[in-house]
């Protein structure tokens, strides 16, 4: 009997497990748990500073309950799926924790053994799955991913960072601590006198913001400016090197290494007319041509007066702009005749940069054809000309490859942008929660005498004044948080969160540091790692679009770069003199000592510049130009010795002697200037500009050395993409300029349109009052006997 019913409620048990797992599996429990927690985003989102009572005890029912309704969809998860099934999910794993929390919370809450944490807020990163089995979000999903995948190098990076905190923090305090009360009128916050205290100025400084100030509030502990208060500069920028560009930058990285980890045909020329359109448009002579009447038409925008419309400049412009778009229309039809319309791959309207073309050349011509009298209407058609000069775009390659970057760019930023404004809002929710009406100051009572009389007070009481920065809303907080991520001014949101009390009542000077931990863990998480992430995104996406041009080669970058330094490989010449006396002096300068002496020559320079100080005495300055001299003869004598080794010819080819020929001569003209007329005015800006020769003695330095050499030439390969991009920045400045002077003075154009009417003296009868003569005329003589 017991063994049948045992049988039977293993039965009936299976059955219901199966019932919950279909249940739990299913695409209306999914969505229904995912409203769920729109419906609990919603609750917290809702929560603001002054909200009524009915508000208050309605969002506390609805935690209450979306509470409940999270427990039972937990328990019918362990039920369905069983516990092992359930726990290998790591969203369940991060759901179970979510809600044991917050049972935890509200228990504590009920009795009344803590205040609401506002726990429940991490509900809202529940959210993230929809990311996750949404078949259209695939590449946000792989974001995710990626994320998830960087946890454990972040993990390890995180630990370091806090060593390198600890380690500095206990430096800091044994050499501040207690030092900065120097200033007995203003309260340092910023200080090395406690521990936590010390963790926030170090973690200060390596985000950046006023680093520099607690640098001189250091040097000013020892002593000012001075031996050994110098000396403590060291601390700071060792810490703020190794910490802001060594440590911080493997976040970028990391972000870099993990998101790594994440046919178009053209119409056949047929026919010898599109034979000879296509050799035409193709032909480098035609798009130089085309190029330069962009920038004339750009500049004939540029130079349009937008108040005066009828004037003389306007009417001449008028003609060029009929000129300008006559070519730029021949040009499309003759690319249009050549690739063909729209009809097929590869014709014209198929390339997103022809429709830019084809946009801007139709709106200049539907411009000459309309002539409404609606201003607005014809001036709204006539600024969309300010496009012109992004036709260029599709005519310099470089620049066309930085904008596809750029597109290509937005738009895989937009999953980023997706994970970091909901992070951003969950964090918004907890500052709420945390800071609400905390940011207002209540300033007391104050006296004031009027008109200067001591003697006859007046109390006023002062109002509170609520910070610019707040967190009494969730968009007030998120902007807010939206600072701190930027670094601007964080240090004070931070000091006035520590300080405050309680809702609606003043600051207590340090009254809660550890709430300093939700700002940490925010920069941590926002400023330090999805930041990094857009940067990682751009990089990755300027690597792959670079590579889109080799797409169907076999070969790999490295075996690309190999042939080709192999086909443009030439052997190196060397030139050897072959009078005796000439070799003798080649073998000097080429030799390893003659290179050493001359580094220690720079180095005994750089020493010397370095010496020089403000109010420096007149001996000083007579030792300082006699060195200046000494110097100066000594790299001339090695340029000489140079010349007489290589010769001219061969020692100007090399960019680097041409480059300290150039120093050697301006400070020869340096000594001589001074030297003659230092007395002069106008001798003394020359005087000042030549002695920027004994600074650029600094740069052979970089000739010294073929780690160095390196270094600077992988610097150098760099700026040759920085051209386009900064041609597309200035772009992008033109348009918007153009935009501007003609769109605000198109409000200009309509009044004076309308001016006319508005300032119209209506004590002289004219053609508008012919209407109203009528009337009173046939008010008065309805007989139309002319006798009034």
């Amino acid at each position: 009997m017991k063994t049948r019913v045992c049988r039977r409620l293993r039965r009936i048990n299976q059955s219901l497990r199966a019932c919950c797992r279909r249940a739990v599996k299913s695409n209306a429990c999914y969505w229904a748990v995912l409203l769920l927690v729109f419906l609990n985003t919603l609750t917290i989102a809702s929560e603001h500073h002054g909200q009524p009572m009915w508000l208050t005890q309605t969002q506390e029912y609805a935690n209450k309950v979306l509470l409940c309704l999270f427990t039972v969809e937990m328990l019918l998860k362990l039920y369905g799926l069983g516990p092992s099934t359930y726990v290998s999910s790591f969203f369940n794993r991060f759901d179970c924790f979510v809600v044991c929390g917050g049972i935890l919370e509200t228990t504590l809450v009920e009795v009344g053994a803590m205040q609401s944490l506002g726990i429940s807020v991490l509900r809202c990163v529940r959210l993230l799955r929809i990311f996750k089995v949404t078949r259209h979000w695939a590449s946000l999903s792989n974001l995710v991913a990626s994320l998830l995948n960087s946890m454990k190098s972040i993990a390890s990076l995180l630990l370091l960072l806090f060593l390198f905190i600890i380690i500095f923090s206990l430096l800091g305090m044994q050499l501040f601590g207690g030092k900065f009360n120097f200033d007995q009128t203003h309260t340092k916050r910023s200080t090395f006198d406690t521990f936590p205290q010390a963790l926030l100025t170090v973690f200060q400084i390596l985000t950046g913001e006023d680093w520099n100030v607690v640098m001189y509030d250091g040097i000013m502990a020892y002593g000012g400016p001075f031996f050994p208060g110098m000396l403590v500069c060291v601390y700071f920028i060792i810490l703020f090197i190794c910490g802001n560009y060594i440590l911080l930058n493997v976040f970028l990285a990391i972000a870099v290494d993990n998101l790594a980890s994440g046919d178009t045909g053209t119409a056949k020329n047929k026919g010898r007319m599109r034979k000879a359109c296509h050799t035409l448009i193709h032909h480098h002579v035609f798009t130089n041509l085309i190029l330069v009447f962009i920038i004339l038409s750009s500049v004939s925008l540029a130079a349009e007066d937008p108040i005066r419309v009828h004037s003389f400049r306007n009417h001449i412009l008028g003609y060029f702009d009929y000129a300008f778009t006559s070519i730029f229309t021949v040009e499309i039809l003759l690319k249009m005749t050549v690739f063909g319309a729209f009809l097929h791959q590869g014709s014209f309207c198929r390339s997103w940069f022809n429709l830019l073309d084809l946009l801007v050349v139709s709106v200049s011509l539907i411009s000459f054809g309309i002539h409404s009298s609606a201003i607005s209407v014809v001036k709204i058609l006539r600024v969309l000309r300010v496009l012109r000069p992004l036709r260029a775009i599709n005519r310099a390659k470089g620049l066309k490859h930085v904008v596809q970057c750029v597109f290509v760019a937005i738009r895989t930023i937009g999953n980023i942008m997706i994970v970091t404004t909901l992070l951003q809002f969950m964090f918004a929710c907890i500052g709420v929660q945390l800071f609400k009406t905390v940011y207002n100051i209540y300033r007391g009572s104050f006296l004031v005498y009027p008109d200067g009389d001591v003697s006859r007070p007046l109390v006023r009481e002062r109002l509170w004044v609520n910070s610019d920065f707040n967190f009494d809303n969730v968009l007030s907080a998120m902007m807010a948080l939206f600072t701190v991520s930027t670094f601007e001014g964080w240090p004070a949101l931070l000091y006035k969160a520590i300080d405050a009390h309680a809702e609606d009542q003043g600051p207590i000077y340090n009254y809660h540091v550890e709430i300093s931990v939700f700002f940490i863990v925010y920069i941590i998480i926002i400023a330090f790692f999805m930041m990094n992430i857009f940067v990682g995104f751009v990089i990755i996406t300027f690597r792959a679009q670079g590579e889109q041009e080799y797409q169907n080669c076999e070969l790999d970058k490295n075996q690309r770069q190999c042939v080709e330094y192999a086909l443009k490989a030439q052997p190196l010449r060397r030139y050897i003199p072959k009078n005796p006396h000439q070799y003798r002096v080649w073998a000097t300068v080429n030799s390893a000592a003659f290179e050493y002496l001359m580094f220690l020559l720079i180095l005994l320079n750089t020493v010397a510049l370095a010496m020089q100080h403000y109010e420096q005495t007149a001996p000083f300055n007579y030792a300082m130009d006699i060195l200046n001299m000494v110097f100066t003869g000594l790299f001339t004598v090695e340029m000489v010795l140079k010349i007489i080794a290589f010769k001219p010819k061969h020692y100007f080819a090399d960019a680097w002697n041409t480059f300290d020929a150039l120093i050697v001569v301006g400070s020869v003209v340096d000594i001589a200037v001074t030297e003659v007329s230092s007395s002069e005015d106008s001798s003394r800006i020359s005087i000042t500009f030549f002695r920027l020769f004994r600074v650029m003695r600094l740069v052979k330095l970089l000739s010294k050395g073929e780690g160095i050499r390196t270094l600077l030439w992988t610097f150098i390969k760099s700026f040759q993409a920085l051209p386009y991009v900064a041609l597309l920045i200035a772009m992008i400045f033109f348009i918007y300029a153009v935009i501007g002077m003609q769109i605000i003075n198109l409000f200009v154009a309509v009044i004076m349109d309308n001016f006319d009417y508005l300032t119209r003296d209506w004590s002289i009868l004219g053609p508008h009052h012919l209407d109203e003569f009528k009337r009173i005329w046939s008010e008065y003589d309805p007989g139309a006997k002319y006798v009034l």
